[in-house]
């Protein structure tokens, strides 16, 4: 279940919330210097009122729930894009996440860029929730936080810096479109990096630029003959946001464009 908590921010820096719920007789309250620390400290108070009151134990309250924090909140996500050009077009990939939604968009080969353990002391006084359990930059944030999480990024310390694994990953692990791809077939050469703002979205990209030799690159060719994951796009269908073949082409690919 999921419980409210309204929250402020002290003039310290530290957090106070306070929880009202229906599921509650009374008024729980704690405090934390950051969220994640804020998270344990109701969670605590939670355990220790249950423990004092005479709501039945088993009360659900006391094993499952979670916290919907009351703030004004922003999403931020990182990921890293290939540029790859054959034939005077761009190589671009069915989107996964799209396509187990039932919708066919192409989007450049790339994906999340992921933190290192060093950058966990940073992001926990930063991050209201991340978005996966893997160590993806993708979370939910204050908007107070913007800048000084731009800041860090743009450091490049104590993060992915290269798309090496997001390579491999989407076009061996998650598609099977080559049995197999190391590091020495391909080269990547970094373009460019590009913040893009929709509503309450805050998008860094990172674009690389991506040769393969030519054995992995005939093999790609192969596929993109013979089936429909993998497309050539031109710079027109890419401003049409459309493909010949009528397949929606996800807006990030403008980003790879020369």
């Amino acid at each position: 279940m999921e419980v409210r908590v309204n929250v402020e921010r002290n003039t310290d820096g530290t957090y106070w919330g306070i929880i009202k719920d229906i599921t509650i007789d009374d008024v729980i309250s704690s405090s934390g210097n950051t969220l994640i620390e804020l998270d344990n400290n109701l969670r605590e108070a939670i355990d220790l009122y249950l423990e004092e009151s005479d709501i039945d134990i088993n009360n659900k309250l006391r094993y499952s729930y979670s916290f919907d924090f009351n703030l004004d909140e922003v999403r931020i996500s990182c990921a890293g894009l290939c540029r790859i050009i054959i034939d005077d077009k761009y190589l671009v990939l069915l989107n996964k996440t799209h396509g187990e939604a039932g919708n066919k968009v192409y989007t450049p080969i790339g994906g999340g860029i992921e933190y290192y353990k060093e950058a966990l002391e940073f992001l926990s006084d930063i991050v209201i929730k991340f978005e996966r359990t893997t160590p993806d930059l993708r979370f939910v944030t204050s908007p107070s936080n913007i800048d000084i999480f731009g800041e860090w990024f743009n450091s490049k310390i104590n993060r992915e810096i290269s798309v090496h694994r997001e390579v491999i990953e989407e076009l061996v692990d998650e598609t099977n479109l080559l049995d197999s791809l190391e590091v020495s077939d391909f080269s990547e050469t970094y373009i460019r990096s590009v913040n893009e703002v929709i509503d309450d979205n805050h998008r860094y990209f990172e674009v690389f630029e991506v040769i393969f030799n030519d054995d992995i690159l005939e093999k790609l060719m192969d596929e993109v003959n013979t089936n429909d994951m993998l497309y050539l796009v031109s710079e027109e269908e890419i401003m049409n946001g459309l493909t010949d073949t009528n397949i929606r082409i996800g807006g990030s690919v403008k980003f790879v464009l020369v």
